[in-house]
C-alpha cells in the first residue's frame, strides 16, 4: 500500500511541474524578450547579482492559431551550497501572438531543486534546444 501511495504522490507532483512549464508568468511588450527571459531564469538561481549568461538563443518550435511557440536556450553561471558550479543550462517556452504581445512560461534549470532528473532534463534539451534537432 505504500509503494501505492509513493508512485500516487510522484504522479501528482510531476503532473504538476509539467502543467507549470506551461503556465504563463508574464506579458510583455518589448524588442529585448532576452531581458525577460533572464530576469525569469534569475529567480531561481542562488547568488542572482552574480549570475551570467551565456549561449542564449532562440528555437522556434510551432505555430498554432497565429500564436508562434518556441523556446530561449542557454546557460546561467550557477552556485550550489554556496561554491561555484559552473554553468547550468536552461530552457523557457516562448509565445508570441499576432498583436506583438509575448508570454513566457516558468523556467527550467538544470540541477535546481531537482525539478527534473538529468535524464528528465537531457531528453527535453534535446527536443527544445538541441540544434541539430531545430536547425
Amino acid at each position: 500500500m505504500k509503494i501505492i501511495s509513493t508512485l500516487v504522490v510522484i504522479l501528482i507532483v510531476t503532473t504538476a511541474f509539467i502543467c507549470g512549464l506551461f503556465t504563463n508568468i508574464s506579458t510583455y511588450v518589448n524588442d529585448n524578450p532576452e531581458l525577460s527571459i533572464k530576469e525569469s531564469v534569475l529567480d531561481l538561481v542562488a547568488y542572482p547579482t552574480a549570475a551570467t549568461f551565456r549561449n542564449i538563443r532562440y528555437f522556434p518550435f510551432r505555430e498554432i492559431n497565429n500564436k508562434k511557440i518556441g523556446f530561449y536556450c542557454g546557460e546561467v553561471y550557477g552556485f550550489v551550497d554556496g561554491l561555484p558550479y559552473g554553468y547550468k543550462r536552461f530552457f523557457i517556452r516562448k509565445i508570441k501572438y499576432a498583436d506583438g504581445t509575448s508570454n513566457i512560461g516558468i523556467p527550467v534549470v538544470e540541477k535546481i531543486e531537482n525539478m527534473l532528473t538529468q535524464k528528465e532534463f537531457d531528453q527535453l534539451w534535446k527536443e527544445r534546444c538541441d540544434t541539430k534537432m531545430n536547425s
